[in-house]
């Protein structure tokens, strides 16, 4: 009663033999498929099986060519009305300053990922990316609706070649770059609040 236990598992499936085939651009790649949820077991699955009272799903699917990978992956944490799982320790689920640990997007939501990463050689690792994220999809009083997009670039700058030609040490350093535009629907699930946001980053 006093302890709380998360349970779940994984399947990948690899997709090497994509490799093998011929007229056709994909190297390999991956499905996988995430089931994880809380300890309140009971007969929910087909012919009773025991299943956890409030789950979180996650259904991926990943490509590559060998320069350019291409992701997607759908999450679902719509078992249970505001939280992925339930405990009497965490009534409020088990948050981190409001972020559910395990998903960031929360309970009662639904998120739709995809994603194509191009290695651009000289200039750089480039990612374009669009997430669709649904709060509140069952149990809220307006469903918010999250739709972003960003582009990301990361550069090795090649510095350690200055140790080469002058008698100092330089470590390898990367240039990160990122932009990225959120565009909200019932913001915090209040109707007709719409709102939209820009972010950009740099780093080295």
């Amino acid at each position: 009663y006093d302890n709380n236990q998360i349970a779940g598992y994984d399947v990948t499936y690899y997709l090497n033999w994509l490799n093998k085939l011929k007229f056709q651009p994909f190297r390999g790649g991956k499905l996988y498929f995430v089931y994880a949820g809380d300890d309140a077991f009971k007969p929910r699955g087909p012919g009773g099986f025991p299943l956890p009272l409030a789950s979180g799903h996650i259904f991926g699917l990943s490509l590559t060519t060998g320069y350019t990978d291409f992701s997607f992956q759908y999450t679902e944490t719509t078992d249970s009305a505001a939280h992925w799982y339930s405990h009497h320790n965490y009534p409020d689920g088990f948050t981190y300053h409001g972020y559910t640990i395990g998903s960031a997007i929360g309970g009662d939501s639904k998120d739709y990922y995809f994603e194509v990463a191009k290695d651009l050689k000289s200039i750089g690792n480039l990612k374009v990316s669009y997430d669709y994220t649904r709060h509140g999809v069952y149990h809220a009083p307006a469903e918010e609706k999250v739709k972003g997009i960003s582009v990301e670039l990361d550069k090795e700058l090649g510095l350690d070649k200055i140790s080469k030609v002058l008698p100092i040490k330089v470590f390898t350093a990367r240039l990160y770059l990122k932009l990225s535009y959120l565009d909200y629907d019932n913001y915090e699930n209040r109707t007709g609040e719409d709102k939209s946001s820009a972010v950009a980053s740099l780093g080295v």
